[in-house]
């Protein structure tokens, strides 16, 4: 699924087509011959590729399939890279030199919810989606996470009549005790609304 599509520079789905091949299997000399200097001193490119590895084993290995492709700016691109247990939601922002480079990675691991939180969020939706069901009719569920670690917390999309909203799960892992549940619209390039 496509959301908030701008035009994307070539170099950023170049760079994309990249990235996910560095996925697979990286290599250090396209690492280098991809990234701005600046992503080197946000975090070192050993370090950055033991996250990346550690990330794709949480979720299970990687299914070579990519969800939610979204680009707020030429420049940039985010997408969700599909899991067996989950995904990782990328964005990358290339630099405005030419020939642009990877100046911006930012990989954030999401697990699916495990059986028991994910029964609780079902149990506890009817409950906290009552006042946005009555600013935009019923809301539904979606099979769509945001954030997650499998077990104490999963934030999931829920929609409307008109929006997109995330619906947010905490639980203590040990006792089940839910300790947050809510409902907030999500961000406006997440949201549209049609009316």
């Amino acid at each position: 699924m496509r959301s908030h599509h701008v035009a994307s520079w070539p170099a950023t789905n170049s760079a994309h087509t990249s990235i996910r091949k560095l996925f697979g299997t990286w290599n250090e000399a396209d690492a280098k011959s991809l990234f701005s200097n600046n992503v080197d001193l946000d975090q070192p490119l050993e370090k950055r590729k033991e996250s990346i590895s550690h990330g794709i084993a949480s979720i299970g290995g990687l299914k070579g399939s990519v969800d939610s492709i979204r680009t707020p700016s030429a420049s940039q691109l985010s997408w969700n890279e599909m899991g067996q247990e989950g995904h990782l939601n990328v964005f990358i922002q290339l630099t405005p030199e030419n020939p642009p480079l990877v100046q911006t990675m930012n990989i954030t691991t999401v697990q699916y919810p495990k059986e028991n939180l994910r029964l609780i969020v079902q149990s506890q939706f009817v409950i906290a989606s009552s006042t946005a069901s009555a600013l935009d009719g019923p809301l539904a569920l979606t099979n769509e996470y945001v954030r997650g670690d499998g077990t104490s917390h999963v934030t999931q999309v829920a929609r409307g009549v008109r929006g997109t909203w995330h619906y947010t799960v905490r639980i203590n892992p040990v006792t089940e005790e839910v300790l947050e549940s809510s409902v907030i619209l999500a961000p406006t390039n997440e949201t549209f609304f049609i009316n």
